[in-house]
Parts: structure tokens; sequence; C-alpha cells
């Protein structure tokens, strides 16, 4: 238990390496992308609710829907 009690005192520790330097662009450009393809995931796989269907229906419209 001593063990357990020191890991947790040591990974709560509010000044981290990690507080200390912003994480590089390329990092935040590769969360910006892995967001962006999860939405679109969301999105074929049917889980974005109906009214968001709708609108995305009128910025595109279906050439067979005419």
């Amino acid at each position: 238990m001593l063990q357990i009690k020191k890991l947790f005192k040591r990974k709560d520790s509010p000044t981290t390496v990690h507080d200390a330097t912003p994480p590089p662009p390329s990092i935040l450009a590769l969360a910006e992308k892995i967001a962006k393809t999860k939405r679109q995931n969301r999105i074929t796989r049917g889980a974005v609710p109906s009214h968001l269907h709708a609108s995305l229906r009128i910025e595109c419209p279906d050439p067979t829907a005419e």
C-alpha cells in the first residue's frame, strides 16, 4: 500500500514537465485531424442526431433527389 500511495503522490504533483512546455504544433494539428475523422465517422455511422443530418443535406443537396 505504501508503494501505491507514493506513486499517486508523484503522479499528482502540480509541476510536471508536460505542464511547463506547450505541445508542438504538429501534435495539435494531428489532434485536430483525429477529431475531424472521428466526427466524420460518427456522421457516416449514423450516430449523429437527425437534425444535424438535415442541415448536412441542405448544405450538400443530393442530385438524385430532384
